[in-house]
């Protein structure tokens, strides 16, 4: 297990990257787009990526909240409150992020935690025992205390775990995270924009498993308690290939 740095808040986008409002010149790349749009306590939502996943199936209490957003040019995000709550979108090629050491893919994503959630929750992610794709994990202990993890697999079988520990991540507050890998197989991870740390491993290519997406379940278990907006996955391009920090998107990813 590698610890990295503390983190603190996510930063700057190059403007190259696409960012907030605009039109984004990686679109086509974009293999998930997620903005949570709709009716106060829906349970339907659309990807808006060129992929455009379906079914999106929303399990237990989840469901859309228009009492927040992330950014202002949002309306509603997607509320869970770990009692069976979870989304889940089939199984993909497009969640197969790297098979090589020179595949590149960005996965950036708002969230609200709402209470403390001892032992992680799985924010989401792709794979299962057995057969591990990736995740991401969240763990709040007491007031601001938190933690973040990024986990892959290479073979299916066993995970490699990412923590980045000890970070201020305040509850009821939306976080902005990003994590990226370039073409050197090197993987950093933002949260509000500022640099979390950075690791180059042997392998890291994934695992192409054959389970779902989903959000705010893993392994049987719904124990995530947040919110979620504007969740973005793009493959085959690196948006931050900087050891600095990022800026911070103030308005909904583009839609084109």
């Amino acid at each position: 297990m590698l610890m990295v740095n503390q983190l603190a808040g996510f930063g700057a986008r190059r403007p190259s990257a696409g960012g907030g409002g605009g039109s984004d010149p990686y679109f086509a790349n974009v293999v998930l787009l997620l903005g949570f749009e709709g009716t106060n306590g829906a349970t339907s939502t659309t990807d808006e990526s060129p992929s455009a996943h379906s079914p999106i199936t929303f399990g237990g209490n989840a469901q859309i909240d228009t009492s927040t957003a992330a950014v202002t040019s949002s309306t509603s995000c997607l509320v869970l409150d770990t009692s069976g709550d979870y989304v889940s979108i089939p199984d993909s090629i497009d969640w197969k992020l790297a098979s090589s050491n020179s595949d590149q893919y960005t996965i950036e994503f708002w969230f609200n935690p709402h209470g403390n959630v001892g032992g992680g929750s799985w924010l989401f992610g792709h794979g299962d025992f057995g057969d591990w794709g990736w995740d991401i994990d969240h763990t709040q202990s007491s007031g601001a205390t938190s933690a973040l993890s990024f986990n892959y697999s290479s073979n299916g079988s066993s995970r490699t775990t990412h923590d980045f520990l000890n970070l201020t991540i305040s509850l009821d507050t939306w976080h902005f995270v990003a994590i990226s890998k370039n073409s050197s197989g090197k993987i950093r991870a933002w949260l509000d924009g500022t640099l979390l740390g950075s690791y180059t491993p042997a392998d890291s290519s994934i695992n192409n498993s054959t389970k779902a997406l989903e959000i705010g379940r893993f392994i049987g278990v719904t124990n995530a308690n947040s919110r979620l907006d504007e969740i973005r996955i793009t493959k085959g391009v690196c948006r931050y290939d900087v050891d600095t920090s990022i800026t911070v998107p103030t308005a909904a990813f583009p839609r084109s």
